[in-house]
């Protein structure tokens, strides 16, 4: 050590406390370069009129940063010298004012497509009945993606919730191989297919076509904001210029988009209207004699295969067949004529996408004041107020009254319990925590005994 400068000592408790006293020795050497030399189980040893003090194993050594040394001075209540003073002073300066974080091309979330997407597959689809399903809850995030050239870039930008996640499941859809079809000459299969390498119905090959230049108009922007969804930690979640650059693409592409949305959601519709699932037609037994007036009280199926006791008098005859023929009718009434999804709210229930899910009170009411809400989007704060005025309900009740929405919703839209049809926002036990629906529908509320309108309720 005959360049050192200057040396500091410093002791104090080893990491373990078996190897008792620990001695660091700080030494600043020319060219502001530092050098700290820790010596473990250190003791005193006297030598004549010499003291000295020696440790085993070996000293071990190694250079440090000149920020490192002088907080290891200051940490040890040694003053610092000029020099690392000066870089002390800078450190400081920068913490309180840190640089502008580093903006990355959109392109960065492109080249983690995978990684993104992720390893969800859905189960194998090669008939017409299964592209029926799948091409439904296509459509609906179709709608959903065309809808963000009416919001704004800070709305787009918003809350982190599961949105944009749900989004990209179904457009980057990847889906198992059936190895029962599979063509084993040409080697083994892969792990999954993506969606445009389906083999999609022959009527629709265009379709595909006009679908897959779409989705490379929003696969940057859509990645980038589903990386949200990431911990801060990993290196695929954006900052928030990064943020808000990928939703100005956003809603700048949606607003392009119409021509091309429109070339693939009419012939999809039609498609599937033409090939869904046609029902069974009744035998004579099972149509009986509707002519014949009844002299009992009849049973007419009732959804999810339920028989419902059915009694509407009219002019001394029992009408059986009215609800039932509702009941189908209002199945098959599954959009409107810009091919958005029908919700009807009703007393017992809701009709979704051809399918007819029931609810208890309290969860049907709640669903509705979600539904009817702003953007979809109701804070449980304002939940407790319209869905439980008179009563003290504490915020758990709540997420449990949710679960079986969410359950039913995932029934009616035939979705695993991987995707969450009725996420989360905001931060939990904060005023701004709520639920929001994430699927595109128009609303039919029928549900009697409405409760009051948000600007009807004190806040």
């Amino acid at each position: 050590m005959d360049e050192a400068i200057k040396r500091w000592i410093t002791f104090g408790r080893s990491p373990y406390e078996i190897l008792g006293t620990q001695a660091n020795v700080l030494y600043q050497l020319p060219e502001n370069r530092w050098l700290k030399v820790t010596v473990i189980d250190c003791r005193k040893q006297g030598e004549g009129d010499l003291t000295l003090f020696v440790g085993e194993p070996n000293p071990t050594a190694q250079y440090l940063e000149p920020i490192v040394a002088a907080h290891f001075l200051l940490n040890n209540g040694e003053r610092l010298t000029d020099g690392l003073r000066t870089i002390y002073n800078e450190w400081i300066e920068e913490q309180h004012n840190p640089p502008p974080p580093a903006v990355r091309p959109l392109s960065y979330w492109l080249n983690h497509e995978d990684e993104i997407v992720g390893t969800y597959h859905y189960k194998p689809i090669h008939d017409d009945e299964s592209f029926v399903w799948f091409f439904a809850l296509l459509m609906d995030h179709i709608v959903k993606l065309s809808s963000f050239a009416n919001k704004s870039v800070p709305e787009i930008a918003g809350p982190v919730s599961r949105e944009f996640e749900f989004i990209v499941r179904i457009l980057f859809a990847r889906f198992e191989i059936d190895k029962d079809r599979w063509n084993w000459e040409d080697g083994h299969p892969p792990e999954s297919i993506d969606l445009i390498d389906l083999e999609w119905p022959e009527d629709l090959k265009h379709v595909r076509e006009r679908f897959a230049e779409l989705r490379d108009m929003v696969k940057a922007p859509l990645m980038c904001l589903k990386a949200r969804n990431y911990r801060s930690s990993n290196h695929l979640f954006p900052n928030e210029v990064e943020v808000a650059a990928a939703a100005e693409e956003l809603h700048g592409t949606a607003k392009k988009m119409p021509p091309i949305i429109s070339g693939i959601l009419t012939p999809l519709k039609e498609w599937c209207e033409k090939h869904k699932p046609q029902e069974e037609p009744k035998s004579q037994s099972e149509k009986g004699d509707e002519s014949k007036p009844s002299s009992t009280v009849p049973t007419v199926p009732g959804p999810k295969g339920s028989e419902a006791i059915v009694s509407l008098e009219l002019n001394g005859q029992v009408e059986s067949s009215v609800l039932s023929s509702r009941h189908d009718r209002l199945l098959k009434e599954v959009r409107n004529e810009e091919g958005v999804p029908i919700l009807r709210i009703v007393s017992d229930g809701f009709y979704f996408h051809g399918t007819f899910e029931r609810l208890t009170p309290v969860p049907l009411s709640l669903f509705r004041e979600i539904a009817i809400a702003s953007d979809h989007q109701l804070t449980i704060r304002r939940a407790l107020q319209l869905v439980w005025p008179d009563d003290q309900v504490e915020e758990a009740n709540v997420n449990t009254t949710i679960k079986h929405i969410r359950k039913a919703l995932r029934s009616a839209l035939a979705v695993s319990s991987e995707l969450d049809p009725i996420p989360s926002f905001g931060a939990r036990r904060n005023e701004t925590h709520g639920f929001k629906l994430t699927f595109s529908f128009e609303l039919i509320d029928e549900l009697p005994n409405k409760a009051k309108g948000i600007g009807d309720v004190d806040l």
